[in-house]
């Protein structure tokens, strides 16, 4: 009787140990690519979690506790920075150490920012000419970044011969009035890679979600459409996107019309507002009252009309130049003037025509498809063959099944059966 009863017992105890890390296990899916924390294991603030499984994914706590790295810090799932031009030193930037502040932490509050503009205007190119110094803290109430110095050629010598592409990732303008970067529509992507991952926010809280994902190569706008489409409704991380203003992230830039520089209410052409790596002045949507230009280039350029600006130095004169748009590109789709769309797409032979991804997207409501040309600023995506109208939102529950087991719980497992089974055998003989 006593053989069986320990048998049983020691088949309980195997089962209590399954039970009880599986249950510890992450809530999220394992998606590849996930960052690490901080170069460490990560767990739960309570030890429940296992550490991250095959593909070295980060565990997700259950409800209401933190996810900490094994050294009590946090993880490293902030929004990825910008970094120096957006990633990279801009073609002709140089470091300087004569803003005001020069170092430190800009404020939260808008305060710190630092421009000061050296530039001249040809009124026949409508091209300007010089630098513009700033410390690249935004000049509104945004999050905290840092300080950094540096002065930007106009035009940058990669850009000074047009039509040329832009920059994909990277500073392709300065805001005039604050100096602060403008980039193109992209972004590098969320969820894969670089954290943090954009839906779950129900489960996991304002450190980040626990699924999800956005390809590099979708601007913003339609980043945002498809996790409308693809995660819980009210469940997507709506911080990682664009402030009132058309910016985000540190260092601080903007990705759409920078509608914090100008009076949107003039009833004429909006006023100036960024300047071109190329020169060429960038304005507001407008082109009279508020209506926007109808004869734009895929630059986002036309030969037009442009108001004076004692401020910057213009002159009233017809020439080309940039608008910010509501519609993609935003800001600039390349360094123009280019005759047409083809034109364009010749600027990027390695991003252009290389295929498309089919992608669902949330339209007026409803889940549609389009093919998206990942990285090619020259043309919207175009509704995919394959789309189905009215399709729901994937069931964000990730499937048991398909959760990949952690090797840390698998050794456990392991062990216990490897020390069970000669007892097994003891008592039973």
């Amino acid at each position: 009787m006593m053989k069986h009863e320990l048998y049983f017992g020691l088949v309980l105890l195997l089962a209590v140990f399954s039970s009880t890390y599986t249950s510890a296990q992450f809530q999220g899916p394992c998606d590849e690519g996930a960052p690490t924390c901080n170069g460490t294991l990560p767990t739960c603030e309570d030890g429940t979690a296992q550490p991250p499984c095959a593909n070295n994914d980060p565990p997700m706590c259950e409800e209401g506790v933190t996810l900490l790295c094994q050294d009590g810090s946090q993880p490293n799932i902030g929004r990825p920075d910008g970094g120096d031009g957006g990633g990279v030193v801009a073609s002709g930037q140089t470091s300087v150490g004569t803003c005001t502040p020069n170092s430190g932490t800009c404020s939260s509050a808008g305060t710190s920012n630092y421009v000061y503009r050296s530039l001249s205007y040809n009124v026949s190119t409508g091209k300007m000419t010089g630098t513009i110094t700033t410390n690249q803290c935004v000049d509104h109430p945004a999050e905290q970044g840092t300080v950094d110095c540096i002065e930007q050629q106009f035009p940058a010598p990669d850009f000074a011969s047009a039509p040329s592409g832009i920059p994909t990732l990277n500073r392709i303008a300065l805001g005039l009035k604050s100096g602060i970067n403008i980039y193109s529509a992209y972004e590098a992507g969320f969820g894969i890679g670089n954290a943090p991952f954009p839906c779950g926010m129900q489960q996991q809280g304002s450190l980040g979600g626990t699924y999800g994902e956005c390809l590099g190569g979708l601007s913003v706008e339609q980043c945002d459409a498809h996790l409308a489409a693809t995660c819980a409704e009210g469940d997507v991380l709506t911080s990682l996107f664009l402030d009132n203003c058309g910016g985000h992230a540190n260092p601080y830039h903007y990705h759409a019309d920078m509608v914090c520089d100008y009076d949107l209410t003039t009833g004429v052409h909006s006023a100036a507002t960024g300047l071109g790596l190329d020169g060429v002045v960038i304005y507001g949507k407008y082109e009279t009252g508020t209506s926007a230009p109808l004869d734009l280039d895929p630059c986002n350029g036309h030969l037009g009309p442009v108001p004076e600006s004692t401020e910057y130095s213009i002159t009233a004169s017809t020439v080309y130049h940039y608008h910010m748009t509501t519609s993609f590109p935003h800001t600039l789709g390349c360094f123009g003037p280019v005759a047409d769309e083809a034109a364009c797409k010749a600027l990027y032979p390695q991003q252009c025509g290389d295929g498309v991804t089919a992608l669902v997207v949330k339209e007026n409501e409803v889940n549609v498809t389009y093919d998206f040309d990942l990285y090619c600023p020259c043309a919207s995506p175009v509704l995919s063959n394959s789309s189905t109208a009215g399709t729901p939102p994937p069931d964000p529950t990730p499937d048991s099944s398909n959760i990949s087991e952690s090797p840390y719980l698998f050794g456990f497992r392991l062990t216990f059966v490897v020390l069970a089974v000669p007892l097994f055998n003891q008592f039973l003989n």
